[in-house]
Formats: C-alpha cells, sequence, structure tokens
C-alpha cells in the first residue's frame, strides 16, 4: 500500500512540475528577433543541420518522408553566409507565387513532394518547352540545379508550372533557378 501512495505522490509532483513549466512558457514575455537576426540564426542553424542529399537513394526517399519535415541545408557544398542572404532577400520578389519556396534551404517536405509531382504530371507544349531549354541554357547551372538530384528534379517541377500557369518566359525561370540554387559554395558549378 505504501508503494501505491509513493507512486501516486511520484506522479502528482511530476504533473504539478509540468503545469508549472507549461504555463510559464506560454505566460513568458515572448522576444522576438530583429529580421537581420533570424536570419543569421536561421543560417547557422541550416548550415549546421542540413539533412539532404544529391543520392539517388535521397531523392527515392521524398514520397515517405513525413510531411512535417524540412529538406534543409545545401546538398553539395558548405552554404556560405553572403550567397544565402542574397537568395533569400532576391526570393522575397516571389512573395505572390506561394508555389515557389522563400527559401531553398529550408523547403517543407509537402512542397518539395508536390514539386515532384509536377515534374511527371505536368507536359509541356513545344512552345513551352523551348522556354524551358531557354531557361537551361540561361541559367547559372546549366538547369535547376548542379547535379540530377532531388532538387533539379523538384525545380523542374516547379519550372512546368511556372510556364504553364503563370507564362514565365526562360529568363524568369533561369532566375528563380538561380535565386533556388540549393547546391551550396558561393558560385555556380559548372556540370
Amino acid at each position: 500500500m505504501n508503494k501505491n501512495i509513493s507512486k501516486i505522490i511520484v506522479a502528482a509532483a511530476i504533473t504539478v512540475a509540468a503545469g508549472v513549466i507549461f504555463f510559464h512558457r506560454a505566460l513568458a514575455p515572448q522576444t522576438s528577433l530583429k529580421p537581420a537576426e533570424a536570419e543569421a540564426a536561421s543560417f547557422e542553424y541550416l548550415s549546421s543541420h542540413g539533412n539532404s542529399s544529391c543520392s539517388g537513394a535521397f531523392l527515392g526517399s521524398i514520397p515517405a518522408v513525413d510531411d512535417s519535415t524540412r529538406l534543409m541545408g545545401s546538398c553539395c557544398s558548405p552554404m556560405v553566409k553572403a550567397k544565402y542572404e542574397e537568395q533569400v532577400k532576391g526570393l522575397k520578389q516571389y512573395k505572390d507565387i506561394p508555389e515557389i519556396p522563400v527559401n531553398p534551404y529550408n523547403i517543407p517536405a509537402t512542397q518539395v513532394k508536390r514539386m515532384l509531382e509536377w515534374q511527371k504530371s505536368i507536359t509541356l507544349s513545344a512552345d513551352e518547352q523551348k522556354t524551358y531549354d531557354d531557361a537551361i541554357n540561361m541559367s547559372m547551372e546549366h538547369g535547376p540545379c548542379c547535379c540530377t538530384c532531388w532538387h533539379w528534379f523538384a525545380y523542374e517541377g516547379l519550372a512546368k508550372l511556372l510556364v504553364t500557369k503563370y507564362r514565365f518566359d526562360g529568363k524568369a525561370v533561369a532566375h528563380v533557378w538561380d535565386l533556388s540554387d540549393g547546391c551550396g559554395g558561393d558560385d555556380h558549378h559548372d556540370t
């Protein structure tokens, strides 16, 4: 009987402690970072906690990835802060197009899955294919990415959508690809 009472007392103490912690956090004043501080913190986290890879196995695993997961970090070279800041700033001009990821180093898995679906499901007309081919020739990586990895196929899907739904020309698609380069490094990679 004493053991049962001890267990009840311990359980009650744990419940009370958890409640105190929860309410303290809920009622504590919220601090917010300035945009530049938040961007720097984001860079630091993403550059050291990447979970993406260029491998075919990684591409094949994406459909089974939990929808709450984010594909983070660069896949080929370490991230460079100045380039990261330039990319995130540049992508803000597309904020009204929800299909364009706002940060190429931190993309929700659900968004990547949609982009990969567009890559398979959207068929371009001859004129649209010419637009896509123009984008290939104009982009820094000569395509959506420096190698044919998950990022390449996802951003190929995004390009197909941008060409068909938003009537982007090759230059505009190449611009999105250049700002969305997820390879890392401070310059493009020749393929």
